[in-house]
């Protein structure tokens, strides 16, 4: 439970910095709803504050249910059952979209805390990602990126990271920038 309270203190302090900078930023923040599916972020629903044109911060709750009662073949009775909470930051670099006004490439760093409902498998890692936006219109899009996670345990393996996330801008940026 110690490592749910130090994961819960990381994640404040981060967002609150995150804020403080949007704040300072001569820069007016934009605010997105995202949802998607990805490893490790799962299914997941989020918010991502744009803080400056190349700087984006995110933080999402993802789930994943999931049960088979098959008694033979390649997935025998199982159940999955797993949360996960995110917290990233997107540096955008390359030329500006002529249809959504922003850059389009991405790279990726954040941390991740997943466990298993019911369970005593709690991980928590970093995550290193590259990826491309791709704008439906000024204000909604999809957003692909892959890498890797790599877990702060010594007992787990790195995993590759995966996600595919649609975006949806809340407030539409303006148009020189």
């Amino acid at each position: 439970m110690c490592l749910r309270h130090t994961i819960k203190r990381i994640f404040s302090i981060i967002l609150i910095l995150s804020l403080a900078l949007a704040a300072n930023a001569q820069f007016v923040p934009k605010l997105s709803v995202v949802g998607g599916l990805g490893v490790p972020e799962l299914y997941h629903a989020g918010l991502k504050l744009q803080t400056s044109p190349r700087s984006e911060f995110g933080v999402y709750y993802g789930f994943i249910h999931a049960s088979s009662h098959n008694s033979s073949g390649w997935f025998r009775d199982f159940e999955l059952n797993m949360r996960s909470l995110t917290l990233d930051h997107s540096y955008y670099f390359g030329k500006v979209s002529q249809l959504s006004h922003r850059r389009s490439w991405f790279t990726r760093q954040g941390f991740n805390y997943y466990h298993e409902v019911g369970g005593s498998d709690d991980t928590f890692s970093g995550i290193i990602t590259i990826g491309r936006k791709f704008p439906f219109s000024d204000a909604a899009g999809l957003a692909l990126d892959i890498g890797t996670a790599i877990p702060f345990s010594n007992r787990k393996n790195m995993i590759p990271a995966a996600r595919l996330q649609v975006y949806i801008l809340l407030s539409k940026p303006p148009q020189g920038e």
